[in-house]
């Protein structure tokens, strides 16, 4: 019989305004083998991008080279993850001086 695949959706932004720099909670995701991120634009601003950074230790982070777009008000980009080891989380890359009011959510599949 095939084993049930383990499946779980962290929000790691719930409407929240961010500026450049800002950068997620870390989150612990081993146990998955795959991943899927989706931002969601929540005002009418533009531009802007989040950047999927992995660690050893959920202290030090690197850049792992996916880039999800900041989407206008009521649209979703998303990018598929997969290699990530046991930590991810997202910084946000924005235009000095601007802010975004985005949901970020990340759903993983072990």
């Amino acid at each position: 019989m095939p084993k049930l695949r383990e499946s779980t959706t962290a929000v790691l932004v719930r409407g929240e305004r961010v500026a450049d720099g800002y950068a997620t909670e870390p989150y612990e995701a081993g146990w998955a083998s795959e991943a899927l991120v989706f931002a969601l634009g929540m005002d009418d601003a533009a531009g802007g991008s989040l950047h999927l950074q992995i660690s050893p230790d959920g202290m030090n982070w690197v850049d792992e080279g996916l880039a999800v777009e900041l989407p206008a008000a009521r649209s979703v980009s998303f990018g598929r993850i997969a290699h990530f080891g046991n930590w991810l989380r997202f910084q946000a890359r924005l235009p000095d001086g601007a802010e975004r009011r985005i949901t970020l959510t990340l759903h993983l599949k072990g």
